[in-house]
């Protein structure tokens, strides 16, 4: 036998085996959306956005948008499932069957890794990363501030700047670890200089009551034994069983609760499970509910629906 045909055959053993004990790339596995309520569309690469329904798959760099009180319910394999909450884009960077990568470009997700073997997930946002394993967790990005809050495991979560694909231009070398009960937040340090780039800055503080509230959400969304199997009505109703009360039904009930003239605080409990305080640095102290936040603040009080600029409000929290 000559020798550069012994040295092909060597190398195609090489190849063989190295296929055969898995040192090549992870297969890409597709999401299945297992709940969409409200106002909820897909963008896929080369198009424009498209309505997404139950059972509808989420591939590799699709962006999920959703509007004004609507959210949907995404599972990858058998351990991971995300809820995306209303107002928020959501995009999958990659998906294996125990590996993704996930950015928030803007909102809020909900997410929870079951503990079965190696199941990891890297969350980004446009200024921070979080590293994922075996945990409940929420990502929340808005005004140029991410927030994680976990629940239950750890997340490490590290400065960085990602730009619109979600690549990261750059990132910082330290780790902060964020434990179950505590809230990671990533903030801009104050400029230096003009037109310079401000620093990222990662603190960690207690969890609030809105953050254990709005986990307690993906704690009940339940992991759909092969879906692919089931029909879209088998999967909704599996979904709605475990959550509790319909998501459709509660929208409904927020509806007609705003279309009315007036309604009463305990009205407002009842509909939202919660009810906001929100003090101005005038002293003025607002109760009720918000309907979304941003550089203004829609509120929905006894007396009717407001706005108020971001910059007149003190502080906010839940009152019982």
């Amino acid at each position: 036998m000559n020798t550069p045909f012994k040295w092909m055959i060597v190398f195609l053993l090489v190849a063989g085996l190295t296929g055969a004990f898995g040192c090549k790339k992870q297969e890409e596995k597709s999401g299945i959306v297992t709940l969409a309520v409200g106002s909820v569309s897909i963008q896929r690469p080369g198009s424009g956005p498209a309505g997404l329904q139950v059972k509808d798959l989420v591939a590799r760099n699709d962006t999920v948008i959703t509007g004004a009180m609507s959210l949907a319910v995404i599972q990858f394999s058998d351990n991971c499932v995300v809820q995306v909450q209303e107002n928020s884009r959501f995009q999958v960077l990659s998906s294996g069957a125990s590996d993704r990568d996930l950015y928030v470009k803007d909102g809020q997700v909900l997410a929870k890794l079951m503990r079965t073997g190696d199941n990891n997930a890297t969350v980004r946002t446009p200024t921070a990363i979080a590293g994922v394993r075996g945990t409940q967790f929420s990502v929340n990005f808005r005004e140029g501030t991410t927030r994680v809050a976990v629940s239950e495991g750890k997340v490490a979560v590290k400065a960085s700047r990602s730009d619109e694909s979600g690549k990261a231009i750059s990132e910082s070398k330290e780790e902060t670890i964020t434990a179950a009960g505590s809230t990671a937040e990533v903030t801009a340090a104050p400029k230096k200089a003009a037109g310079e780039e401000p620093a990222l800055a990662v603190s960690v503080r207690p969890i609030n009551e809105n953050e254990k509230q709005a986990l307690k959400k993906i704690e009940a969304v339940p992991v759909i034994e092969d879906p692919g199997r089931k029909t879209g009505e088998e999967i909704e109703s599996a979904v709605k069983k475990a959550i509790g009360a319909a998501p459709a039904v509660e929208q409904d009930k927020i509806k007609q609760l705003m279309d009315k003239k007036t309604r009463t605080i305990d009205e407002i409990r009842e509909a939202f499970s919660r009810v906001d305080e929100i003090t101005l640095y005038n002293g003025r102290v607002i109760q009720g509910a918000i309907l979304s936040r941003g550089t203004e603040y829609r509120i929905l009080t006894p007396d009717g629906t407001i706005t108020v600029p971001e910059e007149e409000i003190k502080s906010s929290g839940v009152i019982k």
